[in-house]
């Protein structure tokens, strides 16, 4: 997709993040919000007949280029989309600042707390981090606060992107 195409048909307003249709079409209405919200928080917008993630878009309206890899909202919130928020990143980079999920497909997580786990064989709470993916292990703790702790530590020194950990809910502790 052509700058000058997207440039004629929409308009990203900086304050909000927001894009709109500059020209209307079949059932869409000039000065509507473009695109819907997937289901996964992205909000794409349907261009000549493909679709196309509203992040990329706002940077290339604001930049006037398409960027290089990937783009990462830093507050974690998928269709805030002001530029303030987005940074250009590669896989690695972004994989930075995944939520806490489960250990392991269909196991529920054993910790609230990011990095910590509880292993069942050792009796121990255990820690690992990836980096540029591969997996360091951290070590085996007796309490879950420990683990935890040697997650944050290492994120400082391995995720230089984004070396906070980012909560996968409001109530995970830090």
């Amino acid at each position: 997709m052509e700058f000058t195409r997207v440039q004629e048909l929409l308009r990203y307003d900086p304050a909000t993040g927001n894009i709109y249709w500059k020209v209307g079409k079949s059932n869409i209405l000039a000065g509507s919000l473009a695109g819907r919200l997937r289901s996964d928080g992205y909000r794409t917008i349907k261009i000549d007949g493909r679709d196309y993630y509203s992040h990329r878009i706002a940077w290339l309206l604001v930049t006037g280029m398409w960027p290089e890899d990937q783009i990462d909202h830093k507050n974690g919130i998928r269709s805030d989309n002001r530029l303030e928020n987005l940074r250009e990143c590669n896989s690695f980079q972004n994989k930075q600042n995944e939520k806490k999920k489960a250990r392991f497909a269909g196991i529920p997580p054993s910790s609230k707390l990011i990095g910590a786990w509880w292993n069942s064989k050792t009796e121990k709470w255990c820690s690992d981090i990836t980096y540029y993916g591969n997996r360091v292990v951290l070590g085996s703790f007796d309490t879950e606060i420990e683990a935890h702790n040697a997650y944050k530590k290492a994120k400082l020194r391995f995720h230089d992107f984004n070396p906070v950990p980012r909560s996968g809910n409001s109530d995970e502790l830090f």
